[in-house]
């Protein structure tokens, strides 16, 4: 005889059932916007590609946008485990190399994805005073940006250690103060007609460098 399900078998297949139907529509969410871009999908398609009723698809996503949210985060999420990766192999490297090297994967990621990016980015300065219904993607790439504040303070706390930066300056507001040049960077990046991943990563890293030189006195009375 069959045993009853209990309480926690149900609620892991809910969940199991909740997190597959997430992994089809991040799927299909993305299969439509590379082939139609974003602007032109609907959620009407990627439901459809899903293999899902459009009202399933609105109990797990509040909005086309928190789809976008969905596709962006896991690539992101990746893009920041690479990056630490590449930063801790280099030792040997200046400071503003290794913080470049952090960030690269987000460059290699937006340079293939330049559309996405661009609308992403668009995004993610709406969400933070304009929208209300805020979904549980949205709320997950609004905390990565003090995770990604977080890995840069590691890195940079590394650095202090060696004895390769200086820490008269606490380092919360160093990794605050580089994550805000990425952010002003990646959107000088994406506005390019064609962005070059290379060119950008150079300027980032040059930005890092000044930043971490200092503007002398000579300099700032030229």
């Amino acid at each position: 005889m069959e045993k009853a399900p209990t309480a926690s078998g149900e609620l892991g297949l809910r969940e199991l059932n909740r997190l597959q139907t997430r992994k089809r529509l991040r799927d299909a969410a993305a299969e439509v916007f590379a082939r139609r871009g974003y602007n032109a999908a609907t959620t009407r398609e990627i439901a459809e590609v899903a293999e899902l009723a459009q009202s399933t698809l609105f109990r797990h996503v509040p909005d086309k946008a928190e789809l976008l949210f969905l596709v962006m985060n896991e690539a992101l999420d990746v893009a920041l485990e690479t990056g630490r990766r590449a930063a801790s192999q280099m030792s040997g490297a200046t400071v503003a190399v290794r913080l470049a090297a952090f960030y690269r994967p987000r460059y290699q990621l937006l340079a293939d994805w330049v559309e996405l990016g661009r609308q992403f980015v668009r995004e993610s300065a709406i969400t933070i005073t304009d929208r209300e219904a805020v979904g549980p993607e949205t709320l997950r790439s609004r905390l990565r940006r003090q995770t990604v504040q977080d890995a840069v303070a590691e890195i940079l706390d590394e650095c202090v250690r060696a004895g390769v930066l200086d820490n008269a300056t606490p380092i919360s507001d160093c990794s605050r103060m580089i994550n805000s040049l990425y952010l002003m960077e990646i959107r000088h990046f994406l506005n390019e007609t064609t962005p070059d991943e290379a060119k950008g990563i150079a300027m980032l890293e040059k930005m890092f460098s000044i930043a971490l030189k200092g503007f002398t006195a000579q300099n700032a009375h030229r």
